[in-house]
């Protein structure tokens, strides 16, 4: 690789000769990227995971078209337990209730982008000619007879739900603005003694992810930078040291949540773990300079800076390329949040590369020139001279391990081997979790309102139908009753699931006005429109979409249940029948994930491969430096098996992602054994050299690395990020291992084998 090492030499001499030139370009490029940060909008919404071309999306998007968006806040209002006051409401019951109840709707309706306000005195009203009842034997009355109105209280009595369908499709600010608007509300109506209100319901969730967001980014990159600067100081033996092998990582930070702001691409749940991700692995690449330098200056080197950048550089564009396939492998996945997370992986760790070749080496340079004889970097100069090292443990234990390496190379690939047969079986166990617990975070005042409510009242998850006309060569529109007559049958067929608390259908309102049949003609159906203007609500304009509400306890894994039911009743031609919600878009999300799982994972493998073979040369060596990640990956995820570790939608990169990582340490570690080789030693006299040399900068920037992962484990709000920091730091520590276990074992055996073959050759002829 002449090309590389000579552009490398010119890089440094140019370092060496204008370091302060150098370090104020990078700080204006920095500052322009900086304003691009502050350019960086917030996405909560769980639909940035779902691939845009989806039905699920396509159909959702439809009906907040034809029909406006489909949110709905709650507000619960309920006892409070601490109130003590006689005069206290103890019955949700009282009519001071109905009468704050009444009050607030009609304040909340009044909002901007409210649709409607659904709640006890509206129900009442409803029940009771238009009046609200004046005591509280009238209002037991009235919800004793009246299924519709006791779905606004709970059984206990203790509590009533508003229900406040929203026009805010997905805006974040929209609904941040009518969220405060409705807290004022609440707070300027004057509520009777013994009752508390609360908002919720999932724009709120989402509002309050979105905050947590924005501190989970700022948190995680403070805590990882915290934890790597200390570890980096007890490794470099210096605070300023570490402090400069941390400026790069911080430049590839800033960088890289500018191009976000100046490309718009949102922070979501699914990348606001970045920072502090790339913090872990962009760290390895000063690492390895710094200790290359060092190390170098140790030995009296001359010119420590050039060779250093040269010798560590070439391993740096090798692993630095393979990495960015493993990133760009995630890319090629059919799910956006993968999509986003490899280019932004991939962008991220070519900035922190490029900050370390050109920022690392000037800073090195100025240190040295105006800090090495301070402190402890004294101890350099004693070193030089009288050649006493202290080895740290990590380095004297990856010592006696390359001397059994160099020594018994087979039977060193007979215990990895030997190690995966014994925990393989835990690949049988891993699971997957597309559970909400994954994004909504537990033991907020939020959540804790909303588990309240779900606790408290049926249907509050729910999906819905969407009735949609093609083409009108059967049929004119969808108030035809040769359709509203299956659609009543999928109705009713629904309405019987035991876990279908409520379906809400044009078809049923029409039988209660119609002295329980369905019109025969489409003209019937007309004048029953047209005489009762409620009824078009379930219509589009055009009538050429119906929608019809089921309400329940369901998850996603009851969406084919209800597409069986959908396919088990006959419409006529040109009319078809899709689901919307919630539960239909985590069935989209689980075949998207199982898709790009192995996909993502395939094209990883053969990028790696190829520009692991392109770079070395051969093909041999893109086998070699993957076969121990492909172990690792097999560790790891037989790991999560025994540890319950599952797989969420945000894991679904994760192969190429410790492909991507782990594939650093091969590189490096193969590299440094074919130096010592050219340089004239044996191959167990080069294993010796190389594996406490490249191992003792791997384990440091392993360590790191793990740290900053763990880091979203412990600090993130988001359960989904805390695993997917779990699920990479026993990936990455599983890379580590494998690799120094396995890449020196296999390169002795096959420089044995080489030897062995050219001897047969030299006494065969």
């Amino acid at each position: 690789m002449p090309l590389i090492e000579d552009t490398l030499r010119k890089l440094a001499v140019i370092q060496e000769k204008y370091p302060v030139l150098i370090l104020l370009i990078m700080l204006v490029f920095t500052a322009v990227m900086a304003f691009g940060s502050l350019q960086m909008k917030l996405d909560p919404s769980y639909d940035s995971m779902i691939p845009g071309d989806s039905e699920v999306i396509r159909m959702q998007d439809v009906v907040s078209t034809e029909f406006g968006s489909t949110e709905t806040m709650l507000v619960l209002v309920e006892l409070d337990p601490s109130s003590d006051d006689p005069h206290a409401v103890n019955d949700i019951r009282d009519p001071r209730v109905a009468e704050y109840v009444e009050i607030l709707s009609d304040s909340i309706a009044s909002e901007k982008n409210v649709k409607a306000v659904y709640s006890l005195s509206y129900a009442l009203k409803l029940a009771n000619s238009g009046r609200l009842p004046e005591t509280e034997k009238h209002i037991s009355t009235i919800i004793e007879n009246s299924e519709r109105v006791r779905m606004f209280v709970n059984s206990e009595y203790s509590s009533t739900l508003m229900f406040i369908p929203v026009d805010i499709c997905g805006d974040v600010d929209v609904q941040e603005e009518l969220e405060r608007e409705i807290n004022r509300d609440i707070a300027d109506c004057p509520k009777p003694i013994g009752i508390k209100t609360n908002v919720t319901g999932m724009p709120s969730v989402r509002n309050y992810i979105m905050m947590l967001l924005s501190s989970d980014l700022i948190n995680t990159i403070a805590v990882s930078m915290i934890f790597v600067f200390i570890i980096l100081w007890y490794l470099l033996k210096h605070p300023i040291t570490a402090a400069i092998s941390l400026v790069p990582v911080f430049l590839g930070v800033i960088w890289i949540s500018g191009t976000m702001g100046y490309l718009g691409i949102k922070l979501s749940s699914m990348t606001v773990g970045l920072g502090a991700m790339l913090v872990g692995m962009g760290i390895d690449y000063g690492i390895h300079v710094t200790h290359r330098f060092f190390e170098l200056v140790k030995r009296g080197e001359d010119f420590a800076l050039q060779d250093s950048v040269v010798s560590i550089g070439t391993a740096l564009v090798a692993s630095v390329a393979t990495t960015m396939a493993g990133f760009v492998a995630l890319m090629g996945g059919t799910m956006p949040v993968n999509r986003d997370m490899g280019f932004l992986l991939t962008i991220g760790i070519f900035y922190a590369f490029m900050a370390t070749m050109i920022v690392l080496p000037p800073l090195l340079t100025m240190e040295r020139k105006y800090l090495y004889s301070t402190f402890d970097h004294l101890i350099f100069k004693i070193t030089r001279d009288t050649g006493v090292y202290k080895e740290s443990i990590p380095r004297r234990v990856l010592g006696m391990v390359a001397r059994f390496q160099a020594k018994a190379p087979a039977l060193v690939i007979i215990i990895a081997l030997a190690f995966t047969v014994m925990i393989t079986p835990g690949v049988s166990k891993v699971r997957t979790d597309f559970s909400d617990e994954n994004f909504i975070p537990e033991g907020s005042d939020v959540m804790k309102v909303m588990g309240r409510a779900a606790s408290d009242y049926a249907g509050m998850d729910s999906i819905t139908f969407l009735v949609r006309l093609t083409h009108n060569d059967c049929v004119s529109d969808l108030s035809d009753p040769a359709v509203l007559r299956p659609v009543h049958v999928l109705a009713s067929l629904i309405n019987t699931i035991e876990y279908v608390d409520r379906v809400d259908s044009v078809t049923m309102e029409i039988r209660e006005i119609n002295e329980g049949y369905l019109p025969r003609t489409i003209e019937m159906s007309k004048k029953i429109l047209e005489e009762h203007p409620q009824l078009q609500s379930w219509f589009n304009s055009d009538y050429s979409y119906l929608t019809f509400e089921v309400k329940g306890s369901f998850d996603d894994s009851e969406v084919p249940e209800f597409e069986r039911e959908i396919e088990s009743v006959r419409f006529p031609d040109g009319v078809d029948v899709s689901l919307v919600g919630m539960a239909a878009k985590v069935a989209t999300l689980r075949d998207s994930m199982g898709k790009d799982l192995g996909l993502t994972a395939m094209v990883g493998f053969i990028l790696v491969f190829l520009i692991a073979s392109f770079i070395y040369r051969s093909p041999t060596v893109g086998v070699l430096v993957l076969l121990p990640i492909a172990f690792a990956l097999v560790w790891a995820f037989s790991t999560m098996g025994h540890i319950d570790l599952p797989f969420t939608p945000l894991s679904t990169g994760v192969l190429s992602m410790v492909m991507g990582i782990g594939i650093d340490f091969s590189i490096h570690l193969y590299h440094r054994i074919k130096q010592e080789l050219k340089a004239g030693n044996s191959i167990e006299e080069s294993v010796c050299i190389a594996v406490p040399s490249v191992g003792d900068a791997l384990f440091a920037s392993t360590t790191t690395t793990i740290v900053c992962f763990m880091v979203l484990t412990l600090t993130a709000a988001l359960l989904v990020v805390n695993r997917l920091g779990a699920t990479l730091a026993i990936g990455v520590g599983y890379s580590f291992i494998a690799a120094m276990l396995m890449v020196p074992a296999i390169v002795v055996l096959e420089e044995k084998f080489k030897n062995r073959f050219i001897r047969s050759r030299s006494l065969g002829g």
